[in-house]
């Protein structure tokens, strides 16, 4: 079953290359400014347990990129998706609508962490209280579509 991309995924997939994009040029516009060590480890108060050199700072838009790549890979083939309930004739269309829309999200909940990270490393700032919303806002979006997949599931009569 091939689905197309809805207005959703489209724009999910714009602000994610947007996000890396830009994480990329950003770092590559500052690379001779930045100094040559950063926080690169932090504990759950947000304090830097560990410094690491500017080299590092590469991983985050590198796997930033590979986790896009790799669910852009995924949602292309809905036949490997588990989804976790039965998928009917009547349903299939919405069920893997929904998946679809579920990766999509995904990428963008995979790739903003990276990038926050990345910003806010280069800044040597400590960890704000950001990754608290992010954690909230990722069981909440799971949630949300395991609840719409659920209805999705549905066979209406």
């Amino acid at each position: 079953m091939k689905l197309s991309f809805s207005k959703f995924d489209i724009a999910i997939n714009i602000a994610c290359l947007a996000l890396i994009v830009g994480s990329v040029v950003n770092l590559i516009v500052a690379w001779n400014a930045l100094p040559d060590q950063f926080p690169a480890q932090y504990d759950f108060a947000g304090n830097v347990t560990r410094w690491g050199g500017k080299g590092e700072l590469i991983a985050m838009p590198a796997i930033a990129w590979a986790g896009y790549l790799l669910l852009s890979i995924i949602e292309r083939f809905p036949q490997i998706w588990n989804t976790g309930v039965k998928v009917t004739e009547e349903n299939k269309e919405r069920v893997y609508r929904t998946m679809k829309s579920f990766l999509s999200a995904t990428k963008l909940m995979l790739v903003a962490p990276f990038v926050l990270v990345l910003f806010n490393t280069m800044l040597s700032d400590a960890l704000q209280g950001w990754w608290i919303v992010y954690i909230i806002l990722t069981i909440a979006y799971i949630v949300f579509f395991f609840v719409k997949l659920f209805r999705a599931s549905r066979t209406i009569i």
